[in-house]
């Protein structure tokens, strides 16, 4: 009987240490530096994101959430709005005009401690006037240490 006490005694400790092992997962979240806004058509506009609480050391992405500000109902009839989405370099992007609000596991695999930024611009052949995008744009990266 002695023996089954001791074993049971033992298994918190073993299941401490099992979670201690345990991949550590969380969510970073981050506002865009500046407000997205356009003064003339066909220029490229970059902004980066800013996190409140960066990612853990040695967190990996596994699915990044956006919402930005500025909407195609802003720009001046017979303009396209583009919006990319990038990381760490400006040859890694994903196009995310079509939808204002998304997620995407595009990033997934990479470190999430490398900054995200925003390229936009309104192309086409269009009187311009200045617009600004109507409240935050903002990201969540969800990321895991393994």
């Amino acid at each position: 009987m002695m023996n089954y006490r001791r074993t049971l005694l033992m298994l918190p400790l073993l299941m401490a240490a099992v979670s201690v092992n345990a991949a550590e997962s969380g969510a970073s979240q981050a506002l865009l530096k500046g407000t997205m806004s356009v003064g003339a058509a066909n220029n490229l506009y970059k902004n980066s994101f800013v996190f409140s609480s960066p990612p853990s050391p040695n967190a990996i992405v596994s699915k990044v959430f956006w919402q930005y500000s500025l909407s195609q109902r802003q720009v001046p009839q017979g303009g396209i709005l583009q919006v990319y989405l990038c990381q760490s370099t400006p040859n890694d992007c994903i196009d995310i005009s079509s939808t204002q609000n998304g997620s995407t596991s595009f990033f997934s695999g990479r470190a999430a401690q490398l900054p995200f930024f925003l390229y936009y611009r309104v192309s086409g052949r269009v009187a311009m006037r200045y617009t600004q995008g109507a409240g935050d744009t903002q990201l969540m990266v969800n990321w895991d240490v393994k």
